[in-house]
């Protein structure tokens, strides 16, 4: 049954049969899922977008990512939201990883990207999206973790992958 639909998500309960056999009802979040893209400029500077984020009334150090929208795939995503937010389009993007990052309360699917040989073009973020963009060294960017300045999760693992990938 659904409880709500916006424009990005909606609320459903439903009853799921587990498998030891038994059924619970559970409250959920569908979610089309989402696209991260960790932007390199070289193998030791990566572009961060800072966004204010009204749910948790702050302003966010985070990597470029958004919603997948109906009919788009995640790599689409990943390409639309690089350059809205940053201005950048990437002419190499990698899938690094598909993971869910709150499966006790959705489906939502997100999916990780590393872009390459990007190219600078000009940014255009949704009305409601304010974003400063910024280019930041690797070594600082794990510095803001270790100082407690990343709070993003997708951001977070982000940057462990991307340490596995140099």
């Amino acid at each position: 049954m659904r409880v709500f639909k916006g424009r990005k998500f909606e609320v459903l309960v439903e009853r799921k049969s587990l498998p030891n056999g038994d059924e619970t009802e559970i409250e959920f979040i569908h979610h089309r899922g989402s696209a991260v893209v960790v932007p390199m400029l070289s193998s030791e500077e990566v572009v961060v977008i800072r966004q204010y984020r009204p749910v948790v009334g702050k302003w966010l150090y985070e990597f470029p990512a958004g919603t997948v929208e109906e009919g788009e795939s995640p790599v689409q995503t990943a390409i639309r939201e690089l350059k809205e937010e940053t201005g950048y389009n990437a002419e190499e993007l990698q899938q690094l990883i598909a993971f869910y990052p709150s499966p006790g309360v959705s489906d939502e699917l997100m999916y990780v990207f590393l872009a390459r040989r990007l190219r600078v073009g000009e940014s255009k973020p949704e009305k409601h999206e304010l974003i400063e963009v910024n280019k930041l060294n690797i070594n600082e960017l794990y510095g803001m973790l270790n100082r407690g300045l990343l709070n993003d999760a997708k951001t977070i693992l982000a940057l462990f992958l991307l340490r596995s990938k140099m």
